[in-house]
């Protein structure tokens, strides 16, 4: 089943507008900062929240058009896994998954043979007996995903399905959910704070940002062309924007950066890695086309190394050994000198997806 939302969704100050087409067989990743809509995203396609303009098609029926026609969660034929998974406290595991089906029309054998069948092949047929509050993080999202998946629906929806999962058992569930993930043939959105779930479950990524879509790429493409801040800080990443034109980048601000590749031409936006800034406590001499000058801000652990943040013109985030953060005695305050090279720096064409929303 294939989904086009191309609506406006309006709640007190905040307002959520989208034109987006869904495609079965398709697994799309919504991510963007806390209040950015993500979750009310979710909330409509599933009908779980009335639009307030615009029209949500399933295929080529209408299933909400903020006038005449609403159709509930139960006859969109889909499934959703909540932030907090929402089993029913006094069913049993194989109970729970059972639900979906019963409350479909299933008769109560059917419903349970099938429950049984689904809780077996995803390798938690053992927990079939037990009460949702003896269950770990980790088992109660698989039994939540179990319920979602026991109807066949056509449509997937999955809020952060790892945010109440802890670190020891997260990879072992995001191994078990790209697995299940990769089975489904229906239309899949996963809602996600995280860059490792977005890259690793989805075909397409969106990018939402107060309420608009400011990206919606590959994996490969949101990850090597970060449209926004936000968006590069997420994937760790420095990102300079401006007009490109003879192999330089002119910032808003009027700062230069020079980049290796001369054929861009227009509206660009360059990202440099964290490891490719160099850090001196003096005027930098040598072959990088690119120095400037700064005032540490904040030092920080990075997993076996430190983050250095800089403001400058333009800001940046340097990357460099705890040796070499002792060698050079930084600290918040210390004046510094940048440096990186053209080679280092890649530019890329900037064109934000047009938004058109249906009123």
């Amino acid at each position: 089943m294939n989904v086009l939302a191309r609506f406006t969704l309006e709640r007190e100050a905040f307002t959520l507008r989208v034109d987006l087409a869904l495609r079965a067989g398709e697994v799309t990743a919504i991510v963007g900062p806390n209040g950015a809509g993500k979750t009310s995203l979710l909330r409509a396609l599933a009908g779980l929240e009335r639009i307030s303009a615009g029209e949500i098609r399933l295929d080529e029926r209408i299933v909400d058009d903020a006038r005449k026609v609403f159709v509930g969660p139960k006859d969109r034929s889909s499934g959703y896994v909540f932030q907090n998974y929402v089993l029913f406290p006094h069913l049993s595991v194989l109970e729970n998954v059972a639900f979906g089906l019963r409350s479909r029309g299933a008769k109560r054998r059917e419903a349970r043979q099938r429950a049984e069948r689904l809780l077996l092949r995803m390798g938690i047929a053992s927990l079939a007996a037990r009460r949702p509050s003896s269950l770990s993080g980790g088992q109660a999202q698989r039994v939540a995903l179990a319920r979602a998946l026991a109807s066949q629906p056509a449509l997937l929806f999955l809020d952060e399905p790892l945010s109440a999962a802890d670190a020891e058992t997260k990879n072992e569930l995001r191994a078990g959910l790209v697995e299940r993930l990769a089975e489904f043939q229906g239309c899949c959105v996963v809602v996600t704070h995280d860059p490792i779930d977005a890259m690793l479950f989805a075909d397409r990524v969106i990018v939402l940002e107060d309420g608009q879509v400011v990206q919606d790429d590959s994996p490969a493409g949101i990850a090597s062309h970060p449209h926004t801040n936000y968006v590069a800080a997420l994937l760790s990443v420095n990102l300079i924007r401006g007009s490109a034109s003879n192999g330089v980048l002119v910032q808003q601000e009027g700062a230069v950066m020079h980049i290796a590749d001369h054929s861009l031409d227009g509206p660009a936006a360059a990202v440099i890695r964290p490891e490719a800034v160099a850090i001196h406590r003096e005027q930098p001499q040598g072959s990088a086309r690119n120095v400037w000058r700064g005032v540490v801000t904040l030092i920080q652990p990075w997993e076996e190394q430190i983050r250095v943040h800089v403001q400058a013109e333009p800001p940046m985030i340097a990357t460099i050994t705890a040796d070499a953060l002792a060698e050079l005695a930084l600290v918040p305050g210390s004046d510094v000198w940048l440096s990186a090279k053209a080679v280092d720096v890649r530019a890329y064409p900037l064109a934000l997806p047009s938004v058109g929303v249906q009123e």
